[in-house]
């Protein structure tokens, strides 16, 4: 939703939590990257900008996106507790909802939840149940939401098993919060991405 950057951190304070039993540096799963779309280049690669021609994850039809891996038997407890972050992530407007950093918009930036099956999905019904917001849910699809100009204002719904993660370069990893001028702990930045 947005920036990875911003989401990555929240997710891993999720992970910190007790419903993922206070996962260690070593055991956080919360890593940035691009989904949301079905190409790659030539060589399988998906990149930010910068990258081999050909692997810019926009024009590959992908977003700046944060997966994380759950544990067996906690699923449930797990999902509800990572969805509560995302959509307390949202703000009420004058004209619908607006995202924390509404700078970044677009295609790239879109707000997006892959899960296994999509909206067919066993998971689907929790992310209808946690939509505090009432946001439209919309199933995402091979235009990869290249229509969607005001993206803040639906959450598009991919099937994690056809709609892969690539995960980003390591430089984005644990990046400080630049986009929210929100502070993080070098604990974050520095102790955490070298773990």
């Amino acid at each position: 939703n947005g920036c990875f950057w911003h989401t990555q951190y929240d997710m891993v304070e999720v992970e910190h939590g007790s419903v993922f039993r206070h996962r260690d540096d070593q055991d956080i799963t919360s890593l940035v990257g691009y989904a949301g779309g079905l190409y790659t280049s030539p060589e399988g690669l998906v990149c930010y900008h910068g990258g081999p021609s050909g692997s810019l994850y926009e024009d590959l039809g992908h977003a700046e996106a944060v997966q994380v891996q759950l544990d067996r038997g906690q699923e449930r407890a797990q999902f509800i507790a990572l969805l509560d972050q995302y959509f307390r992530s949202f703000r009420r407007t004058d004209s619908g909802m607006e995202r924390l950093d509404p700078q970044d918009s677009g295609p790239p930036y879109r707000n997006m939840i892959g899960i296994p099956g999509g909206t067919a999905g066993k998971f689907f019904a929790l992310v209808q149940e946690r939509n505090v917001n009432a946001m439209p849910l919309v199933e995402g699809g091979e235009d990869g939401g290249r229509g969607d100009d005001e993206d803040e204002y639906q959450v598009y719904i991919y099937d994690s098993l056809q709609y892969h993660f690539y995960r980003a370069e390591a430089y984005h990893q644990f990046h400080p919060n630049t986009v929210l001028r929100r502070p993080v702990p070098s604990s974050y930045t520095s102790t955490l991405k070298d773990v």
